[in-house]
């Protein structure tokens, strides 16, 4: 068995930890605030600055939307 491990990205600095994705978005003080948007990321929905049809930006990095994630699109409003 491997173990999973998650790099939280924060304006200061980069952790890293060891959790599976979803239990992570469970564990958060206020999951509305975030929100999975692909299998390998989860973004907190107040820092996107612009949004395409399957992409996110959030401080200069594209990030992309899976397929299985698109209608979560819906869920960013400016």
């Amino acid at each position: 068995m491997y173990e999973r491990y998650i790099h939280v990205v924060t304006k200061k600095r980069t952790y890293t930890i060891r959790c599976k994705i979803g239990d992570f978005i469970s564990s958060t003080p206020d999951a509305l605030e975030y929100l999975r948007v692909h299998r390998s990321y989860i973004i907190r929905i107040d820092q996107v600055s612009s949004k395409g049809k399957n992409w996110v930006v959030i401080q200069g990095n594209r990030i992309p939307i899976g397929e299985t994630y698109l209608t979560a699109l819906d869920k960013i409003q400016f």
